[in-house]
């Protein structure tokens, strides 16, 4: 049987492991939302972001119209978050020695992607989504915080 003290002791390596399939499934809609682009899957492929049409739409704000500054901008996108992803995987999976500089990194990341998305839809006056990446971004904010203390690492 569990007591509270071993339960405690599982949910930094649960926060890890939400992040990381967070990331992963992101990643894998982003990716096949650029293989779309390209036309190596079909467009009516079920599972895809949708979020390269919406860097496209916020260019047009400022009358960007083109389709290579898109694809680099996706690209980027994209190549971020499966290195959050794999760097999650890798402070939950990888070596002892590797985990909390690995978490460290990958919350460092996380929170950079999102407040770097934010303040693109500031830039881009796209306010439809920007109330949902603040909560993202204290929900990051908030799951970071209690994997230090956790660890042991901050003390309330």
């Amino acid at each position: 049987m569990l007591n509270s003290t071993k339960i405690l002791q599982l949910f930094p390596s649960a926060i890890l492991l939400f992040w990381a399939m967070w990331f992963s499934l992101v990643s894998i809609s982003d990716f096949t939302n650029l293989l779309q682009k390209f036309q190596i899957i079909s467009e009516d492929f079920i599972f895809t972001s949708k979020n390269y049409d919406l860097i496209s739409q916020s260019l047009l704000t400022y009358k960007i119209i083109s389709q290579k500054l898109t694809i680099i901008l996706f690209s980027i996108i994209v190549i971020w978050a499966v290195t959050i992803a794999g760097s999650f995987w890798v402070a939950l999976l990888g070596p002892k020695a590797l985990k909390l500089n690995m978490a460290y990194f990958s919350f460092l990341a996380s929170l950079c992607m999102s407040g770097s998305f934010m303040l693109w839809d500031e830039i881009f006056l796209q306010y439809n989504f920007e109330h949902s990446l603040m909560i993202r971004f204290g929900f990051q904010i908030l799951t970071f915080m209690l994997f230090l203390m956790l660890n042991n690492k901050i003390k309330i």
